[in-house]
């Protein structure tokens, strides 16, 4: 079985690190909420200065490979990758040096992740979308946060298991899209196949 998993949010703790990176460097005091991973809505919390100082923050090799995973992700992945499934990072990052999330998910995830995806987010760039990438390389399902995300591998056909953040509650699940609250539920019903 092949499982895509996205790196922020999902498999790293960008969000939390990042407003609390903000709120440390501009003594404000915004939550994962207010930042979430759509930089449109940034720009009514923080302003445009606000959306250029947090995607400077993210750019930070300083801060970027010393996030932390989500809780119970290391465990998760190590349980999925031992059980023979093949994980594959499928992520929107563009701004991080060459090589960063490799190193990041290795001094995490050891051997457990078989390959890195970068796909675009808005369709601009020559990248693919998460969808259109996912049914090229045969992933069987994936695990997403970020709601434009999971509508464009729900119109591709995509099993896609939604990683619980405050700013995806709003979508809907059906037969393609079902939401999960952890890394502990996500490992149990990847493993035994149960998509229901």
């Amino acid at each position: 079985m092949k499982i895509g998993l996205d790196c922020d949010d999902v498999l790293a703790d960008t969000t939390v690190t990042l407003a609390a990176e903000y709120n440390r460097r501009y003594g404000t005091s915004l939550t994962a909420a207010d930042l979430t991973p759509e930089p449109e809505r940034w720009k009514i919390i923080v302003g445009e200065e606000g959306v250029q100082r947090c995607w400077d923050i993210f750019a930070e090799e300083d801060v970027s490979y010393h996030l932390l995973p989500i809780s119970g992700a290391v465990e998760g992945v190590k349980r999925l990758h031992q059980s023979g499934a093949k994980l594959y990072v499928v992520t929107n990052r563009i701004i991080l040096r060459p090589g960063l999330t490799e190193e990041w998910l290795e001094r995490w995830f050891d051997q457990a992740i078989s390959g890195v995806f970068y796909t675009s987010s808005n369709g601009y760039d020559r990248r693919p979308q998460k969808g259109e990438l996912c049914r090229r390389e045969g992933l069987d399902r994936i695990v997403e946060d970020v709601d434009y995300n999971i509508e464009q591998l729900r119109t591709a056909g995509i099993k896609t298991f939604v990683y619980d953040q405050p700013w995806n509650k709003e979508v809907v699940e059906d037969h393609l899209v079902k939401r999960v609250t952890d890394w502990k539920e996500i490992s149990e019903r990847i493993n035994h196949n149960h998509y229901k």
